[in-house]
């Protein structure tokens, strides 16, 4: 079982943090799973930050590499699909008509840049975009339902 070390919700977030979100989304995404101790302990988390997982023993910390290690190790349900890429404008999602790894990364920083209560110019000018607002409450509604 995988186990994600990551920080609690919220804002009304799944995580405040943005690569802990992403992280978590890409677990919920390709349907691998896992569990969330909520014991997660920065003096003990390698490179003293958050997310990290354990995988049968194996430690993995920083987004990125997590991600990687989780395509390598289960396969790559998310991106296998992908041939030449263009933008949201109306598509479900980034890539087209099927999620891909970008949603669980763009959705992490989308949703925390849209929904935290802190006013910024990043904000307002991410606010001018209708279609990253709908694309997040896509997103949250098929992968995070009522929570």
């Amino acid at each position: 079982m995988i186990r994600l070390y990551q920080f609690a919700p919220a804002f009304g977030l799944p995580n405040a943090s943005p690569f802990c979100m992403k992280v978590e989304t890409f677990l919920r995404m390709a349907g691998l799973s896992y569990e969330c101790p909520r014991d997660a302990d920065l003096r003990k988390a390698p490179k003293g930050k958050l997310p990290y997982i354990v995988d049968e023993g194996a430690v993995v910390s920083d987004s990125s590499f997590i991600v990687d290690h989780l395509k390598r190790k289960y396969g790559d349900p998310l991106d296998s699909h992908l041939g030449a890429a263009d933008f949201l404008g109306d598509k479900p999602f980034f890539l087209g008509a099927r999620p891909s790894s970008l949603d669980a990364t763009a959705y992490a920083f989308l949703a925390n840049i849209l929904w935290v209560p802190l006013e910024s110019p990043l904000k307002a000018h991410a606010q001018t975009y209708p279609q990253l607002a709908a694309y997040c409450a896509r997103m949250r509604e098929k992968y995070y339902g009522n929570q």
